[in-house]
């Protein structure tokens, strides 16, 4: 699990590259792009194994669902990740944003 200190710092950097972003520049909205995944699971507060994920593609190796609860660029978020045996995220999918950690913490709760 990521130190707290460490997510709010990249939380910090993360929103002021989404503010960049929403002034149109393009390489920052690219970053964001290519880095969603990575960004959403570096500021987890808590996960929950979810079991292994079935692709049909078997490029895509081994991967295990977990289901994510963080605060990023000033909201709570739940989500689904799909991580590899080395703890790298490589998709995101269910992303749901929340003002307040309660409902956040109510939907990560029923996450399965």
């Amino acid at each position: 699990m990521t130190p707290i200190s460490n997510i709010a710092e990249r939380s910090a950097h993360i929103a002021s590259a989404i503010a960049i972003a929403a002034t149109g520049d393009a390489m920052s909205s690219k970053m964001i792009a290519a880095e969603y995944a990575d960004f959403h699971w570096e500021s987890r507060f808590n996960e929950r194994a979810l079991g292994p994920y079935d692709s049909l593609d078997e490029e895509d190796g081994e991967l295990d669902r977990v289901a994510i609860i963080g605060w990023l660029a000033n909201r709570w978020f739940v989500a689904t990740c799909l991580v590899d045996g080395n703890g790298c995220p490589h998709h995101v999918d269910h992303l749901q944003r929340f003002e307040s950690a309660w409902d956040a913490e109510g939907a990560f709760a029923c996450i399965h």
